[in-house]
């Protein structure tokens, strides 16, 4: 995935937006804060994007988008699956907090 990470973000410069990869994230959780989870990336500070290399998007990977939706203030992610022929063909799912 590291490597999908780094063309995608590749290409988002060159169109002129702006990223951040390998975010770390504190979960926050009643009163205590959780660290340890990284998010692959951040577009504009708005789009939280999750690479996946599986055969087919889990509902696990959605609670994950969730959680660093919830974790960024942020209202928009999108999970990306790169085993798919093309994204458009299942590799792409919105998901919005």
């Amino acid at each position: 995935e590291s490597v999908y990470r780094r063309a995608l973000r590749y290409e988002l410069a060159l169109r002129g937006f702006s990223s951040e990869e390998e975010l770390s994230i504190v979960v926050r959780f009643k009163d205590l804060c959780i660290e340890g989870q990284r998010l692959d990336l951040l577009v504009e500070r708005r789009v939280v994007v999750e690479l996946k290399c599986v055969d087919k998007f889990a509902p696990i990977h959605d609670a994950i988008v969730l959680s660093y939706l919830k974790s960024m203030d942020v209202r928009l992610g999108l999970l990306l699956n790169f085993r798919t022929v093309t994204l458009k063909d299942g590799g792409i799912k919105r998901v919005v907090l």
